[in-house]
């Protein structure tokens, strides 16, 4: 058998797996940035069960369900197709090698605070923490691969 029919072999294998889900097209078709920046410039640091606080955490919690990854891992994806090309700006915003656009961290610091709510929701979130959880979000891919054998790498 040739190397070419044991790669569509394994390609088709690989689509059969109960486990994986992918994710619907139905959110990619959301407008995550106006979604998230709907309250901008207000930003609440206690998650205090008003309908807006629920909404976001809701539709977040949804799709980590029907897609059967993590919070984090789906505010992360959200957070990035929010951003589609100021991803890259925001990681750069992040290290400070240019200044922070201030809708751009508005949307960096809300989804950062969805993870922090969603661990604790009954706190008051320092703005410091919220800000490390934001170089969480903006992880790539290979990033977090090399950091896979931390165990907690989330802050809140």
């Amino acid at each position: 058998m040739s190397s070419k029919n044991n790669v569509g072999k394994f390609h088709k294998e690989s689509n059969k797996n109960p486990c994986f889900k992918p994710i619907a097209q139905y959110w990619g078709n959301i407008d995550w940035f106006d979604l998230i920046i709907s309250n901008y410039p207000v930003l609440e640091l206690k998650f205090d069960g008003t309908k807006d606080n629920l909404s976001l955490v809701s539709i977040v919690d949804s799709m980590s369900i029907e897609t059967d990854i993590d919070f984090e891992d789906a505010a992360s994806w959200i957070l990035k197709r929010a951003l589609k090309f100021d991803y890259y700006a925001a990681r750069e915003m992040f290290t400070g090698k240019i200044a922070w656009d201030p809708q751009i961290q508005y949307v960096c610091r809300v989804m950062a605070l969805l993870i922090c709510f969603w661990k604790n929701p009954d706190i008051l979130h320092a703005l410091e923490k919220v800000d490390r959880m934001i170089e969480c979000l903006l992880i790539t891919e290979d990033e977090l691969l090399a950091q896979s054998a931390t165990l907690n790498r989330f802050p809140c």
